[in-house]
């Protein structure tokens, strides 16, 4: 299995029934009207994150919530990059390409029903067919000059900030000498991701989750108001491959 990516932790939250049992764990999580949390509803609008430890009643719960990892457990058969929706049970489902369902996450690999597995968690947003709405997917192609250069490749919208929910990177030819490719905010160099050298080879997947993938301030927090996400570089200026292919799933929030 994958290294799953850093866990993003609520705390301050109890549980509002006896949660302690084996099976709760990575479970999603519904937050209540007194605050307290329980094991979600199916569909749930009120999804808060996965629980990863095991509360009794009125007991702390330890919660994996939006914008970091977590592990959870399959209600059927689903494939890395899947939208999520949550069951009965805090289990997790696929959505369907003709259904409308709210999102809760996304699958950062493939798994099959009862399955523990590894996910990216996102605020609960209503999904139509394949598309979520509000947020945006784009495919970006930065050239090894314009990584050089450090290029602006999506720009800013006045009063809003870039977040990015999901991401994965093919390189076109193996990058040598630089240290790092890094997409960060334009104007405070603010990195959103850094992907290693090592790691950048000819026509070798990368996502969330891989080896020399980290995430950094701008991915957890979203980028400065205004701003831009600009591709770029750090070490030495790199050499010998074509592009890097970027898949992002983000939204202006």
């Amino acid at each position: 299995m994958s290294s799953i990516v850093t866990p993003k932790y609520i705390s301050g939250r109890k549980a509002g029934a006896d949660l302690s049992a084996t099976a709760k764990r990575y479970t999603a999580l519904q937050l209540e009207a007194d605050g307290d949390v329980n094991t979600t509803g199916a569909d749930e609008a009120d999804f808060i994150g996965f629980l990863q430890n095991l509360p009794a009643d009125t007991k702390g719960a330890e919660i994996a919530g939006p914008s970091g990892g977590s592990k959870a457990i399959a209600a059927g058969t689903i494939t890395a990059g899947n939208f999520l929706k949550t069951d009965a049970s805090g289990h997790l489902l696929a959505i369907g390409p003709n259904e409308t369902a709210r999102c809760v996450a996304m699958a950062l690999e493939s798994a099959v029903d009862n399955d523990v597995f590894e996910v990216l968690v996102l605020q609960p947003t209503l999904q139509s067919g394949s598309s979520v709405v509000g947020v945006s997917s784009i495919a970006i192609t930065a050239t090894l000059a314009e990584i050089v250069a450090g290029t602006e490749k999506l720009p800013g919208v006045a009063g809003k900030s870039i977040k990015i929910h999901a991401m994965n990177f093919m390189a076109n030819g193996s990058f040598a000498a630089g240290t790092a490719i890094v997409l960060e905010d334009s104007t405070t160099g603010t990195d959103y991701v850094s992907l290693a050298q090592a790691q950048l080879s000819d026509n070798s997947p990368l996502s969330l989750g891989s080896t020399g993938v980290t995430l950094g301030a701008a991915f957890v927090d979203g980028g400065a108001v205004g701003e831009g996400l600009t591709v770029s570089q750090t070490g030495s200026d790199f050499t010998t491959a074509t592009d890097l292919g970027i898949n992002l799933l983000y939204s202006y929030v």
